[in-house]
């Protein structure tokens, strides 16, 4: 496995470049987290010799809540009533890596509803968030391995370390907010004089 630790590093690195690409758009802070969470907890483990998970638990928290920022909404009871029951949920079982798949199911489901709620409003596909959608996926696919005390298939590990690789790629070049990433579905209207007639 010593390709995907060196495939693992090279991804860190590249996801820190979309934390400056997406700096101006309302999705920074949720860029942000991405970007520092590896390199945190490799700061931690090499110079605290500490290796859990509590940063990947609080990093992916954050994820969660940094999406009320992207709605442009508050916090509402609901909300601090779920971040109880996952904190005392994390105290009473034994296997963590459970809460992370939690929180990253609504992350998912989040950021799908967004896309949903897009599509039906204004009529159109945000490829961003469908790449998102994806990235959220593959990160649930290869928790399933181990909440299932499986070996991860080392084809579908490479192919999902590469697909997360082209993601951090992808938010490098392109802001997420980018209007021509955008399909909208909506015929296209020729405007002739004060009339508009749809095109043959």
């Amino acid at each position: 496995m010593e390709i995907s630790r060196y495939i693992v590093q090279i991804s860190e690195i590249f996801w820190i470049l979309p934390i400056f690409r997406q700096s101006k758009t309302k999705w920074f802070i949720f860029f942000l987290i991405l970007g520092i969470l590896d390199p945190l907890a490799h700061i931690l483990r090499i110079a605290f010799s500490y290796f859990g998970n509590i940063e990947f638990h609080l990093g992916s928290l954050l994820l969660y809540l940094s999406l009320y920022k992207v709605e442009g909404k508050k916090l509402e009871e609901s909300d601090y009533l779920f971040i109880v029951l996952l904190i005392i949920t994390w105290l009473l079982i034994s296997m963590n890596l459970i809460i992370i798949l939690i929180i990253h199911l609504f992350i998912f489901y989040k950021i799908l509803s967004f896309t949903i709620i897009e599509m039906h409003l204004k009529d159109r596909l945000n490829i961003p968030l469908l790449v998102l959608i994806l990235y959220e996926l593959s990160l649930l696919m290869k928790m399933w391995p181990y909440l299932n005390n499986t070996p991860a298939s080392d084809i579908p590990y490479f192919f999902m370390l590469f697909f997360e690789l082209s993601v951090a790629i992808f938010f490098t070049f392109f802001r997420i907010d980018n209007p021509r990433l955008l399909i909208n579905f909506r015929n296209k209207q020729i405007v002739t004089g004060s009339e508009k007639v749809d095109p043959d």
